[in-house]
């Protein structure tokens, strides 16, 4: 037998109004709950490049005059020992020009034993931003000890078992 609303229990009304009561209050604040300062910006924060912020820089302190991105910045064995492999996509340059400035940036430094080779893309747009990828083969080097040169997203140093290498 089914109870009339004028038969259910005080207790058990009073517990609907103050579930329905609570229910609207977090309707009406819910605004206020974890939502992001409107800045403008919706990109995430990045971290600096490794090369620039002094954590993995380029033999003789050499810097690259054109825009880049890097993709990754690892150990690999050769024959004879460890090389360090910088391998980055350019920006807005031929891979000529790439290629000529890094070799004239490192010939300016000193530093002879580089090797660099870069591939323009197939099919680019000519106002397209990026324009080819370059492979620097480099001598190996050491991180400074700051917390920020061991961030895989700003060293490009990922290891083998994570899933996101982007």
């Amino acid at each position: 037998m089914a109870v009339s609303e004028a038969r259910r229990p005080r207790s058990a009304r009073r517990a609907v109004a103050a579930l329905g009561a609570a229910l609207l209050l977090l309707i009406v604040l819910s605004p206020t709950f974890g939502r992001a300062d409107p800045t403008g910006s919706y990109r995430p924060e990045l971290s600096p490049d490794a090369r620039t912020n002094g954590c993995w820089p380029l033999p003789g302190g050499v810097r690259l005059d054109f825009g880049y991105q890097v993709r990754s910045d690892e150990l690999v064995a050769t024959t004879t020992g460890q090389r360090r492999q910088l391998v980055l996509h350019y920006d807005q340059v031929s891979g000529e020009e790439a290629v000529d400035s890094v070799e004239s940036g490192f010939a300016a430094a000193g530093v002879t034993d580089v090797q660099v080779i870069a591939d323009d893309f197939v099919g680019t747009a000519p106002d397209a931003v990026v324009r080819g990828q370059m492979v620097l083969d480099l001598p190996p080097s050491r991180p400074e000890g700051r917390p920020e040169c061991r961030a895989p997203f700003s060293t490009k140093k990922f290891t083998p078992d994570m899933d996101d290498r982007s």
